[in-house]
């Protein structure tokens, strides 16, 4: 008799994680806010942005599951409708811009810029001046983000010196003196900058840079 010869057969399951992504993002900022509408969380799946009544979207209108399971990060600013007449929204690098040209005094401005979740711009390397300076905003000067709280030095809303950030692009000697509440414009005929006694910061009126 011929032996029979017995075959075994083996059953291999695989388990396959399914990566989905959260409930989609939002992005809340003062008085408006950002909604996320889409179909679907799985990795791929589109998410499109919407600004709140009275505001435009400038930036990406989308953002997208990763295969991380995480969504792509809200790169967009809501600008109210009062402003969109006189800004432009730019990118340099890992930052926004707008760069706004509306006569405003230092304080209301940084005001504005702090309304739609940014800051007055803080310029950390000669590229980034030269992007501001290149970028053309009619005859006027443009305020930046460094103010002297204490009248001992100047800071950049992040807190950081121009001795931190190892750059600066002066006028004027930069051991000058300064007064509580100093601030600080870029010339737009050649991006330096110039420190502004208080009282030309709360009654003189420049256009302004938001950085996001």
């Amino acid at each position: 008799m011929e032996a029979k010869l017995k075959t075994k057969v083996l059953k291999v399951s695989f388990i396959v994680d399914v990566v989905n992504c959260p409930e989609p993002p939002t992005k809340t900022c003062n008085n408006w806010n950002i909604t996320c509408v889409g179909e679907g969380r799985s990795v791929g799946s589109i998410c499109n942005l919407t600004c709140s009544a009275d505001h435009r979207l400038y930036g990406s209108d989308t953002v997208q599951c990763l295969e991380s399971g995480v969504w792509s990060q809200i790169n967009t600013v809501c600008v109210p409708n009062d402003i969109i007449p006189f800004a432009e929204f730019r990118s340099f690098q890992n930052s926004n811009y707008l760069f706004v040209e509306k006569h405003k005094n230092y304080l209301d401005a940084q005001a504005s810029c702090s309304y739609m979740c940014g800051y007055l711009v803080e310029i950390n390397t000669e590229e980034e001046n030269i992007f501001i300076d290149l970028h053309p905003m009619g005859t006027s000067d443009a305020w930046i983000g460094l103010y002297s709280k204490d009248g001992i030095q100047f800071k950049w809303p992040s807190g950081n010196t121009t001795t931190t950030n190892q750059y600066e692009n002066w006028v004027e000697d930069p051991s000058f003196s300064l007064d509580i509440g100093s601030c600080v414009q870029i010339f737009q005929n050649d991006g330096r900058w110039s420190r502004t006694e208080k009282m030309s910061c709360d009654l003189g009126k420049n256009l302004y840079i938001c950085e996001f």
